[in-house]
């Protein structure tokens, strides 16, 4: 299990570039999310970002701030 964007990162690489069900075709796809904030959120709140439900605003667990998700810079490594 990755610990870390990082990890996830190299992960779903290896599951895109490599033919982890071996039928010789690049038709693996390593992650997928529908298109709503509830996924997103689960998603995010493993790397430390706990959103609203809009899915724009979200706690710092470190600091205890409220900030605006889309400019921070967790968002774009995650």
């Amino acid at each position: 299990m990755p610990t870390n964007p990082d990890e996830l990162y190299n992960v779903l690489k290896m599951i895109k570039e490599g033919d982890p069900n071996q039928n010789n075709i690049a038709d693996e796809v390593p992650m997928l999310v529908q298109n709503t904030t509830r996924q997103v959120r689960e998603f995010m709140e493993n790397f430390g970002i706990a959103m609203d439900p809009s899915g724009l605003q979200y706690v710092d667990y470190d600091t205890g701030e409220v900030k605006y998700g889309p400019i921070q810079p967790e968002f774009k490594e995650a």
